[in-house]
């Protein structure tokens, strides 16, 4: 959703509403089809995006390393539960935070 051409193109397309050419009514429907195709496409291959991340970080609780949950509530899932922040440490427990 952040592509350069997606938000230039956004841009080009609200000059005209600046300058009174055209109205937001006139600009919006064929962006938000635009961004909720992309939000789609995002959405079906997010597997993509835990693949590559799982490259540079260990998933939590596959190593024997500490576990802390520095925030238990910290977001709200779009399955309506919570999130819990959590953090591995090392055998002192204190993490690279160091202290709260």
């Amino acid at each position: 959703l952040n592509k350069p051409d997606l938000r230039h193109e956004t841009e080009r397309d609200c000059n005209p509403v600046a300058s009174g050419q055209k109205t937001k009514d006139d600009i919006l429907p064929p962006l938000i089809t635009k961004m909720k195709e992309c939000f789609e496409k995002v959405n079906a291959e997010a597997h993509k995006l835990d693949t590559a991340i799982g490259r540079h970080y260990q998933a939590v609780g596959t190593s024997n390393e500490n576990i802390f949950i520095r925030n238990a509530n910290f977001s709200l899932c779009s399955c309506g539960g919570s999130i819990a922040l959590e953090e591995s440490g090392g055998d002192d427990g204190g993490g690279r935070g160091g202290g709260d």
